[in-house]
């Protein structure tokens, strides 16, 4: 059987689509132009068996209908390694059809009686026939995922071989994430940290505060604080902490709209212990500043100084020590006088 459709394509007779090595150290190879899985062992090339193919090793369980198939892809192992699961195209360009839709097919196999039978097969509805490509998975949850290669298109259905979901075409839109949710808050010091997770329209953020207690009065209760672009997945918002007892953040679209409003959050502050806007802004600057850690070029130079100081206190401790034992032993300092 030749597999060469042109003088300029190579000779591939053989063909191979799929190969998996198991924990033995043996080889599972598929041939699509033979037609049939062969075993081989991975010290000596022998084939241990061949599954379908005019070669075939197994007695078929199943009225030859799990040996049938042909021009298949994606053959391996179970995880149990009891069964093989592949996709069967049953057709390749250019020859008579035989089957009337490709199938996806999982075999169990008998290594002592050497049989082989169908667990299960899943046959699109539609009647899919895919004479190139294709691919099966077998999913954690027992679901199967078949990919009918050259079309396409693609189907999951249960281990039992029921549809769940199938493709009959394609369309592309911009996706728009508008969650159920609220955006999540979380207040730390004079600084709200806010997200929205899915939230694709979310342009920006407005704090909203309120001194009354969890914002009496409904929506008079609470005050405009602040308004920033969105930054990232998490946005950090400065605020006045000690102006406001209870805090909301509301995210706004590109027109400034706003779209939800998260819960609301106590600041630290009692409500009676606000403070005024003028007052509160010189508070945070220092409270900023004394939260800041001292910067590393800072920091140098005051141990250089302080080093400094304790150097010249000890050198000066020194001399008078000097001058002292001299004077104990009858010796004095003679000046040096400048000569011509």
């Amino acid at each position: 059987m030749s597999a060469r459709l042109r003088s300029s394509h190579g000779y591939d007779f053989f063909h191979i689509n799929s190969i998996v090595k198991d924990k033995l150290g043996n080889y599972l190879i598929s041939s699509r132009y033979y037609q049939s899985v062969s075993y081989i062992d991975g010290k000596t090339g022998e084939i241990l068996w061949e599954l379908g193919g005019k070669r075939n090793s197994f007695k078929d369980l199943s009225d030859g209908k799990a040996t049938a198939f042909s021009w298949q892809h994606d053959v391996h192992w179970t995880a149990d390694r009891k069964g093989i699961p592949f996709f069967d195209n049953g057709a390749r360009y250019g020859l008579e059809l035989q089957v009337e839709s490709s199938r996806a097919i999982h075999m169990s196999l008998d290594l002592e009686a050497m049989t082989v039978e169908i667990v299960q097969e899943y046959v699109n509805p539609r009647k899919i026939l895919s004479a190139s490509q294709g691919s099966m998975q077998v999913l954690e949850n027992g679901n199967v995922m078949v990919g009918y290669g050259y079309n396409a298109a693609w189907a999951e259905y249960t281990s039992e071989g029921e549809v769940l979901c199938d493709t009959f075409k394609v369309l592309k839109h911009a996706w728009v994430g508008r969650p159920d949710s609220v955006p999540d808050v979380k207040v730390v010091q004079n600084n709200v940290y806010v997200s929205w997770n899915g939230a694709t329209e979310v342009r920006g953020w407005v704090l909203e505060g309120a001194k009354t207690d969890r914002g009496e009065g409904g929506e008079e209760g609470f005050q405009m604080v602040a308004e920033v672009q969105k930054s990232g997945f998490e946005t950090k918002i400065l605020f006045q902490r000690k102006a406001w007892c209870w805090v909301r953040v509301a995210g706004v679209d590109g027109e400034g709209v706003k779209m939800e409003t998260s819960e609301i959050w106590a600041t630290g502050t009692d409500c009676e212990d606000t403070i005024d806007l003028p007052e509160t802004e010189e508070t945070m600057e220092e409270e900023e500043e004394a939260a800041k850690p001292l910067m590393p070029s800072r920091f140098a130079s005051e141990v250089i100084a302080i080093a400094g100081f304790v150097f010249g206190m000890l050198e000066s401790c020194r001399r008078k020590f000097w001058k002292r034992t001299l004077s104990s032993l009858g010796y004095r300092v003679l000046s040096v006088q400048a000569q011509d």
